[in-house]
């Protein structure tokens, strides 16, 4: 999905377009990042991690991405990087434009 969104963004003209693909790649890359501190985290220690802190206490991750949606990434019940925004940008003033938080 990632490079999908990649080679979109290399071929898209419409730059409104354009900075809604960014923002996705943007969250996208953040999930992988997270899930590949999650599999590192699970062969160092052989548990699974509480949650998403623990992989800074640790030295797995210096900081935890922020999702460019507004919302808080975390770890499910089943071990997969969530978040809470759902990737989409929280409901706003209808009179202001649409910017992640």
């Amino acid at each position: 999905a990632i490079e999908f969104l990649k080679k979109m963004i290399e071929d898209t003209y419409n730059e409104t377009l354009k900075k809604d693909m960014m923002v996705r790649l943007r969250a996208l890359e953040a999930v992988r990042y997270l899930e590949e501190a999650v599999k590192h985290f699970r062969k160092r220690l052989k548990r699974e991690p509480v949650n998403l802190e623990e992989l800074k206490e640790f030295g797995i991750i210096k900081e935890i991405p922020s999702d460019p949606y507004g919302g808080k990434f975390y770890i499910d019940q089943k071990g997969k990087i969530r978040t809470t925004s759902d990737f989409t940008y929280a409901k706003q003033d209808s009179n202001k434009d649409r910017k992640p938080q």
